[in-house]
């Protein structure tokens, strides 16, 4: 709320943010497989049940930071099916240096 109803730079970047993430959430909402599984052991709900009420929530959070709900590009999926993009990889170098430099460290 604070960076949407906030300063103009902030907004602005707020925006541009979403509007690069959208075409990642159908992804988050769709079930594969493990969901499945998850749910017929109880341990998950079936994520389609979701989506109503995370678009009511969606629209009155943005309503309230006075953002803008856009219509949504083409949804991208892969990305729990290994498909990424080269960007990945730098992200994974970074993240793994550290356990491969010191093994068995902890925190």
């Amino acid at each position: 709320m604070r960076l949407g109803d906030g300063t103009d730079e902030s907004h602005e970047r707020l925006i541009k943010g979403f509007d690069w993430m959208w075409r990642f959430l159908d992804e988050l909402l769709a079930a594969d497989k493990i969901d499945s599984t998850l749910i017929e052991l109880d341990i998950a709900v079936a994520k389609d049940t979701l989506r109503a009420d995370f678009d009511v929530a969606l629209q009155q959070t943005f309503k309230a930071a006075t953002l803008p709900v856009v219509e949504l590009p083409t949804p991208i999926y892969g990305g729990r099916t290994g498909h990424h993009s080269e960007h990945l990889g730098h992200i994974l170098a970074e993240m793994q240096f550290l356990p491969r430099a010191y093994p068995g460290a902890t925190w």
